[in-house]
């Protein structure tokens, strides 16, 4: 039997649904074989636990090689985390070190084609490593809106646009933003203002309304909203960086959304 391989890396967490116990997600990883032969994964499920608190599982659907001390790519796997054990488990412990988690795993494999391989096996995983791979551009889409873009004021040489961004945590851990700027653009690439958001507790399934402003120069913008409305397509974009804390760890995230221009009033 060949020995277990190894999570070298968690490259991506792709939150795709979550319902009141359970997230499911697609994970990409690097999986190492430390063995001096290949073999290959027909299929394979296996579920994780903690102190004999179930964590979660997930499958691999094959079939996989994995080459002889080498190490393979495993993109879009299913899984799923049972986020209130996951919590749970992140509480009981002053820093995101190493946990001991205990996978049970049934596998078929070409080594053994007609009986199905059984594991049981112990591994030490950082928490953070997968907090890390789940902070990317994927989710962060989910937990940023931007609406309500109004022109408030206009004055001789700027107008004042306001606004609301949405921060919405449907995720089972609390977030603080430590700071949130964003350059908006229209559709020619030119700049037009700035949304800074700074020190904004968002904690786990709600969602916070956050008003802003931005300043911007009046014929730069009416060129270009003349010129867009001329073209029928008239579009504005926010580009930046998010800088997060959860659980004590930074992350920063580049921030790429496009923003919906409504003209509802205009007032001296």
């Amino acid at each position: 039997m060949p020995r277990f391989p190894e999570i070298a890396r968690v490259e991506s967490l792709r939150i795709e649904q979550n319902n009141d116990f359970m997230l499911k997600a697609r994970v990409d990883a690097r999986i190492y074989n430390p063995n001096v032969f290949s073999f290959t994964v027909k299929d394979m499920r296996y579920w994780a636990y903690v102190n004999f608190m179930d964590l979660g599982g997930g499958e691999i659907n094959g079939p996989v090689k994995f080459n002889a001390r080498d190490t393979t790519i495993l993109a879009n796997q299913p899984i799923y985390i049972l986020y209130q054990n996951f919590n749970d488990i992140l509480d009981k412990r002053k820093e995101l070190d190493s946990v001991p988690v205990t996978f049970f795993i049934i596998a078929r494999m070409n080594i053994s084609p007609i009986f199905p391989v059984y594991y049981i096996k112990t591994l030490w995983l950082k928490p953070a490593d997968f907090l890390r791979a789940a902070v990317n551009h994927y989710n962060i889409e989910k937990l940023i809106t931007i609406k309500n873009i109004d022109f408030k004021t206009i004055d001789l040489l700027k107008s004042k646009i306001q606004g609301q961004i949405i921060l919405k945590n449907d995720f089972p851990l609390d977030y603080k933003i430590d700071s949130l700027c964003l350059n908006v653009y229209d559709r020619y690439d030119q700049k037009v203002g700035q949304i800074r958001i700074c020190n904004e507790y968002v904690p786990q399934f709600t969602h916070k309304i956050l008003p802003f402003e931005i300043y911007v120069d009046n014929i730069l913008t009416a060129v270009s909203i003349m010129g867009q409305y001329i073209e029928e397509d008239i579009r504005y974009s926010a580009r930046g960086n998010l800088y997060l804390t959860i659980r004590g760890e930074k992350f920063t995230v580049p921030v790429n959304q496009s923003i919906g221009l409504a003209i509802k009033r205009l007032r001296n």
